[in-house]
């Protein structure tokens, strides 16, 4: 079976395509009992992989944040178990976070993942809600 890329709607990744390290995370909260702050907020790696990452132009930054809040980056990798995809995830992928806008099945039987996201630019929590 010949190996194929996501190059025209194709939906097979090959191993070699799948040359960035990258880190699905999720966002965990700490309760801060002291008067007139808020709940600590801080980012929990999910998983380590490999992945196949594709980008596109579309960003406009403020402020080192990207503010267009269209997908900039998608990433294709093997469904694991280590994730939980019904929560609100994030991308740290060359030390840029990434929010992770939708999950997508693009293989049968859950063999392929991709993670569309957006660039956020900055690695704070707030930053990235703006």
């Amino acid at each position: 079976m010949a190996c194929n890329t996501i190059k025209n709607n194709k939906t097979k990744v090959c191993t070699g395509d799948r040359d960035q390290k990258i880190i699905v995370q999720t966002t965990t909260t700490t309760d801060n009992n002291s008067p007139g702050t808020y709940q600590d907020i801080a980012f929990q790696d999910l998983a380590t992989m490999w992945a196949m990452v594709k980008t596109s132009p579309n960003n406009r930054y403020i402020d080192n944040v990207n503010t267009s809040g269209v997908t900039t980056t998608d990433f294709y990798f093997p469904y694991t178990a280590d994730i939980d995809y019904t929560i609100q995830l994030w991308v740290d992928w060359r030390g840029i976070k990434f929010k992770v806008l939708s999950t997508e099945n693009i293989a049968k039987q859950f063999r392929t993942i991709r993670l569309r996201a957006s660039e956020t630019g900055d690695s704070t929590y707030e930053a990235n809600l703006r």
